[in-house]
């Protein structure tokens, strides 16, 4: 089980933050032919949708990496305090590396939403 299109999120991000911070360019970030939603720590499907005109933080993670260990409670942190000035800030993890259990693990410690695995094959 790996995450589907990952080389293509990555890229697609680059060319975000290089061209303009439109909404319709990260869109292609999230939706696919068989999914237009991510995942909210409970498990419940959030269609892109309700994501247009919020201010949105891709969090790419390894859970394997050192970041998860030092960097990530410190973005917990601060997404608390910016989601208590300002609702229209999201941040979504998308998980580098993974089967579904360590996936299911991540999501459950973090309070934002989350790229859906897909099986491949």
């Amino acid at each position: 089980m790996v995450l589907k299109d990952t080389h293509l999120h990555q890229r697609g991000l680059k060319k975000l933050i290089k061209q303009d911070k439109n909404p319709r360019l990260w869109r292609p970030l999230l939706v696919s032919e068989d999914r237009d939603f991510v995942i909210a720590k409970s498990g419940s499907k959030v269609p892109v949708s309700e994501l247009v005109g919020k201010t949105i933080l891709f969090y790419f993670l390894s859970p394997w990496s050192e970041v998860w260990t030092r960097f990530t409670p410190k973005l917990i942190e601060t997404y608390h305090d910016i989601k208590a000035k300002d609702n229209a800030f999201e941040v979504i993890l998308v998980a580098l590396s993974g089967g579904h259990d360590t996936f299911n693990k991540l999501l459950s410690c973090m309070p934002w939403l989350a790229l859906p695995l897909a099986m491949e094959g």
